[in-house]
């Protein structure tokens, strides 16, 4: 019988996607635990993917990739069309086994204890969310309502609000981007809107509708929070539909790791239109 062993990530989404040397020095002090880096020009965001079978590995990862890039990010000049708070924007920790999908008892503990440490180091303000939340607030709220009806669960103490981090215990997710080879960005936002739980749609779906200038095309751009119920292939082929309709080409882009559960869901044409190796 195989051992199920707990598996701990942590999500780093840093609000930095064109300086491939800024990029490279800040994910390089998270050391060996990193396993995965995805960046966008557009969204000016990368999202550094940390995990290991040991949480305080992982810890120690997230801290020195932190620390770094206190170091190098400045959010005066960012300009992105990917929505943030921070120079080091979200910070989600995950664990999870082959049967259990929310965090446990200690994942909590250590997103709570890292946000303490977060504050106490750097006097940014500190928003919890999902599971480290006591409202369980969403990661949506938290950036609609900041500092105006949702206040931080730490604060700065020189009153800063011009940069903040969320800190998470989540379940694991997919983030899943399809480009759409047109610049009509309403288009990419109604598809957004009808797709989005909040306005109706899919259960578990999050959606919004990008621009892309750099390469004359929009997106809509989305979080499969629930990877147990929600198949992405059929959000996507939905979209996909959608587009061709209009005689509108669509692209798959994934965002960090895909759950192995949810890799099992999707079909083999479904990985080639991904750019997924069938393995």
């Amino acid at each position: 019988m195989r051992e199920c062993r707990m598996i701990y990530e942590c999500v780093i989404n840093i609000s930095e996607g064109k300086n491939q040397e800024v990029i490279d020095s800040i994910s390089k002090a998270g050391g060996n635990p990193v396993l995965d880096i995805h960046s966008d020009f557009d969204h000016n965001r990368s999202v550094i993917t940390i995990g290991s079978t040991e949480l305080d590995e992982v810890i120690d990862s997230v801290k020195n990739i932190f620390q770094k890039g206190n170091e190098l990010l400045d959010l005066a000049d960012h300009i992105g069309v990917h929505p943030r708070l921070g120079a080091i924007d979200v910070v989600p920790f995950i664990s999870y086994d082959d049967s259990i999908f929310e965090p446990n008892s200690q994942t909590i503990e250590a997103a709570h204890e890292f946000g303490a440490w977060v504050n106490n180091s750097f006097d940014l303000p500190v928003f919890f969310y999902d599971f480290a939340s006591e409202q369980f607030l969403s990661l949506p709220e938290i950036r609609k309502n900041a500092f105006v009806k949702i206040s931080p669960s730490f604060s700065s103490r020189d009153k800063k609000q011009n940069d903040a981090v969320c800190v998470g215990a989540r379940k694991p997710l997919l983030a899943i981007n399809v480009d759409l080879d047109c610049t009509d960005i309403k288009f990419a936002k109604d598809i957004a809107k009808t797709l989005r739980e909040s306005s109706g749609g899919h259960k578990g779906v999050r959606a919004i509708g990008l621009e892309l200038s750099s390469k004359d095309r929009v997106q809509v751009s989305m979080n499969i929070v629930d990877t147990i119920a929600v198949n992405a292939e059929t959000i996507c082929t939905e979209i996909k539909e959608i587009a061709n309709e209009r005689d509108i080409s669509a692209k798959v882009e994934l965002v960090g790791l895909v759950p192995e559960h949810q890799f099992k869901l999707w079909s083999d044409s479904f990985k080639t239109w991904a750019n997924l190796d069938k393995t």
